[in-house]
């Protein structure tokens, strides 16, 4: 192992002997056309949100709830969208209303799909949300916005 003679300081890996590292620009884009551009663009979160309540309402569902749950520990999701239909003929058709909304808006397919066959509780898996569309005996009986009430809650209005 050789040693550094001393008063010569060690070298970057990649610089060339003598020659100054770059330094990093902090001062963020130049082109302030460009900040501008990427402070518009659209956040796929909102869109996504956006896309599964307006498949829900598009079929009348009721009692639309929005369950933030990024604030909690042990959440296995970010959000959970709950909604009623009043039977199994229209919370289908509220689940394929959103399916269809969100391939629309943002390309996406849900990851997971359960409860068609009975249509009393249809569960879409975005991953980072899942929507829940329950008759109303099923949704009273899980209680999900009860279950799942740490979470910030928001009423969307029908």
């Amino acid at each position: 192992m050789r040693a550094n003679p001393p008063n010569k300081p060690l070298e970057k890996r990649g610089t060339k002997p003598g020659s100054e590292p770059k330094k990093a620009n902090l001062a963020g884009p130049k082109n302030t056309a460009m900040a501008k551009q990427k402070s518009t663009a659209p956040n796929p979160e909102k869109q996504l949100l956006d896309s599964i309540v307006h498949g829900i309402l598009e079929k009348k569902g009721k009692d639309v709830l929005v369950v933030n749950l990024k604030g909690l520990h042990n959440a296995i999701t970010d959000y959970f969208i709950i909604a009623t239909g009043d039977s199994n003929t229209q919370v289908e058709a509220i689940a394929n209303s959103v399916h269809e909304e969100v391939k629309k808006a943002t390309g996406e397919n849900p990851f997971h799909t359960e409860g068609y066959i009975n249509a009393e509780w249809i569960l879409l898996d975005y991953v980072n949300m899942v929507v829940h569309v329950f008759q109303p005996e099923a949704r009273s009986f899980y209680q999900l916005e009860k279950l799942w009430s740490d979470g910030e809650v928001e009423h969307i209005a029908s």
